[in-house]
């Protein structure tokens, strides 16, 4: 993610949350901003509304605990699907993002049925 779409992705999380655009860093915690899923899940479809080339319609709201961890998981999906359009297989393919909760650790799952 180049460094103005992530500014700008840091200023729509600082507007959601009614909080200043210093306090967002890679280490914020939703929760410490006072969300619950529900929020995260509001913030997702504020940033497709106002970033649409950010996708967010496959990440799982309640598993995504920091910025950082948005802007990773943020940036993995519009490199797969990027490699997905490539390919030729946008269509068929289903991305999703997930985290173990224990140690919030990103994998991908990508299921390329035909």
């Amino acid at each position: 993610m180049n460094s103005a779409t992530a500014e700008r992705l840091r200023t729509i999380i600082a507007g959601h949350f009614g909080v200043k655009p210093n306090r967002i860093v890679d280490d914020t915690r939703f929760h410490d901003l006072g969300a619950d899923w529900l929020d995260c899940l509001e913030l997702f479809m504020a940033i497709e509304d106002q970033l649409p080339e950010l996708q967010t319609d496959k990440l799982a709201a309640g598993e995504i605990e920091t910025v950082g961890d948005l802007m990773r998981a943020l940036e993995d999906l519009t490199a797969l699907k990027r490699s997905a359009v490539g390919e030729g297989q946008l269509d068929q393919a289903t991305c999703q993002v997930e985290a173990t909760p224990i140690n919030s650790h990103l994998r991908w799952r990508f299921d390329g049925r035909m």
